[in-house]
């Protein structure tokens, strides 16, 4: 070994993922990489499983892959997983490589295979479901501190948009003015 050791550690905001709309969140510890410039992180999903592309303050090639700008120092990585259609159930791993090259030249590679659970979002227990509350508590942070909402003026207040969305109603049988004078009923054949 060279030196450059790739201590890995991922936690899940919760143990389950729901199959059909659910969200969850990977916290993913770099430890410092010694006599490295750069580091490059994949996320490897299962089918179905999607990943929301979004690192803050970690940039990303053309390929998706994650960037560790200083490895030298820690890193805390928060990403997003979400799943839209349903899947199927049951045990499936996340795979995250990290992958470097060293002064030397080699090129060292770490995976770290996450467990995670895809269960029925419609009988979801909740009681049986554990919850990692500081991974919880760095999702949070992030959103207070990501950009969301603006104001009228333009201006960002820094706050989550909670606001429930605006409701359109459809009436089939609504007719404008210019329908009405215009409009030439069917002769019923």
């Amino acid at each position: 070994m060279t030196g450059a050791e790739i201590t890995i550690e991922v936690r899940l905001a919760k143990s389950v993922l729901e199959n059909e709309e659910g969200m969850n969140h990977l916290w993913v510890h770099l430890e410092p990489l010694g006599g490295v410039k750069q580091a490059v992180l994949e996320l490897q999903l299962p089918a179905g499983v999607h990943w929301d592309g979004k690192v803050k303050g970690y940039p990303q090639d053309t390929s998706g892959r994650v960037i560790i700008e200083q490895p030298e120092m820690p890193n805390d990585l928060l990403l997003g997983i979400y799943t839209i259609q349903p899947i199927d159930c049951g045990l499936v791993s996340l795979s995250i490589d990290v992958s470097l090259i060293d002064h030397s030249g080699i090129e060292i590679c770490n995976t770290v295979l996450v467990p995670l659970s895809i269960v029925d979002a419609e009988s979801v227990d909740e009681e049986t479901v554990e919850i990692d509350e500081e991974v919880i508590r760095r999702v949070k942070e992030q959103a207070l501190t990501e950009p969301t909402s603006t104001h009228p003026d333009g201006s960002n207040s820094g706050m989550l948009d909670c606001s429930l969305p605006k409701l359109i109603r459809y009436d089939p049988h609504y007719r404008s003015e210019l329908e009405e004078k215009y409009r030439v009923e069917g002769t019923g054949l």
